[in-house]
This record gives C-alpha cells, structure tokens and sequence, in this order.
C-alpha cells in the first residue's frame, strides 16, 4: 500500500485519462451528429 510511485502512476494515469476525454468526447459528439444526420436523411427518403 505505501507505494509512492503506484500513486504517481495512478495520479498520471487519471490526468491522462482526463485528457482524453477532453479530446475523445467531442470527437464522439462531433461524429454521432454525422451519423444522426445521415441516418435521419435516409428515414426521410
């Protein structure tokens, strides 16, 4: 349990993972609006 560096990963680890959902997330947004759009379209037709 007394560890220093197992808890400067896991501090590393949640910061990146952090980051990523900064990036991943809007990506996500940015290509379910796509899908919406192109799934809405073809209901349409």
């Amino acid at each position: 349990m007394g560890n220093p560096s197992y808890g400067a990963g896991k501090a590393a680890a949640e910061e990146a993972a952090k980051a990523a959902l900064k990036v991943i997330v809007p990506v996500a947004v940015g290509v379910g609006a796509v899908i919406g759009s192109v799934l809405t379209g073809i209901i349409k037709k």
